[in-house]
């Protein structure tokens, strides 16, 4: 049976990239929180998994997609905080 070896950089690099396709996808269709509030969380959920540092993964995909999408970024997270949308509908 062989070695299946993971590297941090390569997951964290993964879980990066996923999030930017996602946000910036979304971005382009007109900006949907609800979806990239449930990107986020499980992005959020894979880092922890693999134990990478949330907050500053985060923080790296702030800096990689721009100000720009600072404020997707926050209302999605609001949304996932319970604190700024209904999710039923």
């Amino acid at each position: 049976m062989g070695l299946d070896v993971r590297f941090k950089r390569e997951l964290r690099a993964a879980i990066l990239g996923a999030v930017v396709l996602v946000v910036r996808g979304a971005q382009r269709q007109g900006g949907n929180t609800m979806f990239i509030a449930g990107a986020l969380a499980m992005a959020e959920h894979r880092a922890l998994v693999e134990g990478i540092d949330w907050p500053v993964l985060l923080d790296d995909v702030r800096q990689t997609l721009g100000t720009g999408t600072a404020e997707l970024i926050d209302s999605a997270l609001a949304l996932d905080a319970g604190t700024g949308g209904d999710f039923d509908g």
